[in-house]
């Protein structure tokens, strides 16, 4: 008798620790501003009244401080707690043998075969 069964998961919205930083500019803003000759070393004026650590009003803030998406977090990059973008693929096959002889002997054979992979950042945002 022989038995082959196969097991196949998928995992979505795992946990992971590999969170890029969020209060960056996007990849994709920086290059297009540097194509465009943008100066990132400019100042300019602080329209929100961010203050430093110390109270003290920062009064302006570089071009590329500006960009970032979250202003009320000055100048301070901050990763993702419990961040939800990790995937999984896991498939395994199970290959089970076994004859029956006479006088109540019996031969067994299995093999199994395993395969898991975790899809880095890069090929999960290409395959939506």
């Amino acid at each position: 008798m022989v038995q082959v069964s196969y097991n196949g998961l998928k995992g979505t919205h795992l946990i992971t620790q590999n969170a890029p930083a969020i209060n960056v500019p996007s990849l994709s803003t920086i290059k297009s501003l540097i194509a465009k000759g943008y100066n990132f070393n400019a100042t300019v004026p602080n329209p929100y009244g961010i203050a430093n650590y110390n109270s003290t009003s920062v009064n302006g803030e570089s071009n590329l401080q500006a960009l970032a998406p979250f202003q009320n977090f000055y100048n301070q990059s901050f990763g993702e707690y419990m961040n939800r973008a990790g995937s999984s693929i896991y498939n395994a096959l199970y290959v089970n043998m076994t004859h029956q002889y006479r006088f109540g002997f019996s031969l067994q054979g299995s093999f199994a075969w395993a395969n898991r992979s975790t899809l880095p950042e890069v090929a999960r945002t290409s395959r939506r």
